[in-house]
């Protein structure tokens, strides 16, 4: 099977994607326990089962919204900001 290079590229933008958001997340859990952050309290501030941020420690990749609001729960944002 043959493929184009804009096939290619793409694989690429997603492999890219996909390392940013484990960075991300791993951030997330460097940050909590810095400020020592019980996961449960964290997911109760969020109104987040703790079981979801748990999961992100498996390689479960959280979606926006909820990562959003567990980072707001432990005082932090989630920001768009240019390179």
């Amino acid at each position: 099977m043959f493929s184009s290079p804009s096939e290619g590229r793409g694989h690429r933008f997603k492999s890219c994607r996909v390392r940013q958001s484990f960075q991300r997340l791993r951030k997330f859990f460097e940050l909590a326990k810095e400020h020592e952050l019980d996961y449960s309290n964290i997911a109760y501030k969020a109104g987040v089962s703790s079981e979801t941020i748990y999961r992100w420690q498996k390689s479960n990749v959280p979606n926006l919204v909820t990562f959003s609001a567990c980072l707001e729960a432990m005082g932090y944002e989630l920001t768009i900001k240019n390179r």
